[in-house]
């Protein structure tokens, strides 16, 4: 997705709390499973999907040591950075939506039906063919396995315009057609249950925050959401309505995610202005059958 790896590794802490709230699900399910506290964890296949540069699989060895861990993202330079940084674990470049019959066989022979758990943080809400990728997750998983994911919803900008004249309103209705909450959310619930073969999903919402310098956020990290609106262009337009529609965009997003502003400390030259975000993330497991 064109983002810069090791900006991404370094600046990714939004990602990282969600990312344990997983990580304590995946716990659960093991204790669970295997009806003992362990402390080597050989036999399990762990798969990150959407593993970017690879600190996230770091995160999963740390908690769970010995298991083999598997990453995956569609950007070769996210897996050339994580090959490179940590070199103990398996990565693959790999589209997660691609229809499972068209991964490569050598993959395919070697986990398909072998993976004890798959874990997805901050990448689901890129995925629009979510019937392929449900596919895939039963395609990988044995039986019993277990899914985890978090569905990150990027909001509905329009609800932000109090203007008279609702110009923002008018221009993302002409320039956009991003899907609403239900819609996204129910979208992803339904291919899980008709295309994963699960016989067990539950599904809970939370709201974390995250703290950014505002610096940081609105001249770099901001580019991650406004990737995801600009997925649901409706039609082509010149540098100048893009423009236009980015400095709208980043003007609501801020607005709709911004619940805090920590100002810098004028008694410390290294101090900058902080924000806190919010943000609207679904979490998921799910049990194969």
């Amino acid at each position: 997705m064109d983002y810069d790896a090791e900006k991404y590794d370094s600046g990714a802490a939004d990602a990282q709390q969600p990312a344990r709230k997983l990580i304590r699900l995946i716990q659960d399910y093991v204790r669970e499973k295997y009806g003992r506290e362990q402390t080597t964890f050989d036999s399990l296949i762990i798969v990150d999907l959407g593993c970017g540069p690879g600190n996230t699989a770091e995160m999963l060895a740390n908690q769970f040591p010995g298991a083999k861990i598997v990453g995956l993202d569609i950007d070769p330079e996210m897996i050339d950075f994580a090959r490179t940084k940590h070199p103990e674990h398996k990565f693959f470049v790999q589209n997660i939506e691609q229809p499972w019959s068209e991964w490569p066989e050598d993959f395919r022979s070697t986990y398909e039906n072998k993976v004890d758990i798959i874990f997805a943080n901050y990448a689901l809400h890129w995925i629009d063919n979510t019937n392929s990728f449900a596919d895939t997750i039963r395609q990988l998983l044995r039986p019993t396995g277990m899914f985890t994911g978090n569905l990150l919803y990027c909001g509905w900008l329009q609800s932000e315009d109090n203007s008279d004249d609702k110009r923002d309103e008018i221009l993302l209705n002409e320039s956009l057609d991003y899907p609403r909450e239900m819609e996204f959310v129910s979208k992803f619930f339904w291919s899980l249950r008709t295309n994963g073969n699960f016989h067990w999903i539950n599904m809970e919402y939370q709201e974390p925050v995250s703290r950014f310098g505002r610096q940081f956020y609105t001249e770099s990290f901001i580019e991650i959401p406004l990737k995801w609106y600009r997925k649901f262009l409706k039609r082509s337009m010149n540098d100048q309505e893009i423009g236009r529609l980015n400095e709208t965009l980043k003007r609501l997003i801020l607005k709709q995610r911004i619940c805090k502003v920590i100002p810098a400390n004028k008694d410390d030259p290294s101090s900058v202005e902080q924000i806190d975000l919010r943000q609207q993330l679904y979490i998921f497991k799910a049990i194969k059958n």
